[in-house]
């Protein structure tokens, strides 16, 4: 737990063959009185995105957990092997896709925070449009501050 989480909504993602949680993130909402990406890279959001605060929410703590373990196969009933019903990549999209649902019905229009190359590969897979707006950090390994917005993938 963090000063955050008292000004943000939480998403998790569980696994419909399992029921096990299998992903997760939090939306920091605008009536928090700095983001924690805005902490950490020594900005201040508004001014690189220009727009007003109100609109804004901040993506953090995006956890992935790999829906199967090593070695764990799913089985159906008759013992044949069984798709899983819900992959990583899935598992993101969901939480992305519910979080995108939220965000429309308060009235906010862009999304900011960082994400590794990894996580921006995957958004893009998911048709989510990216803008970098701040320099790379180091933060738990290499982080770019981007937002959503302009129709670009950076």
């Amino acid at each position: 737990m963090d000063d955050y989480d008292g000004y943000a909504v939480h998403f998790i993602a569980c696994d419909r063959v399992t029921g096990e949680v299998g992903a997760g993130l939090r939306l920091v909402l605008p009536h928090s009185p700095s983001f924690p990406c805005e902490r950490i890279g020594g900005f201040d959001v508004t001014e690189l995105t220009q727009l007003p605060r109100e609109r804004i929410a901040e993506i953090s703590r995006v956890c992935l957990l790999k829906s199967e373990a090593p070695g764990l196969h799913l089985v159906e009933a008759n013992g044949r092997p069984a798709r899983s019903l819900m992959r990583t990549s899935e598992m993101a999209g969901g939480l992305y896709r519910a979080a995108y649902a939220y965000t429309i019905q308060h009235g906010l229009s862009h999304w900011v925070g960082f994400t590794s190359p990894a996580m921006r590969r995957l958004l893009v897979s998911q048709n989510v449009e990216l803008t970098a707006i701040g320099r790379a950090y180091q933060h738990r390994g290499e982080r770019r501050a981007g937002g959503r917005q302009n129709g670009r993938n950076d």
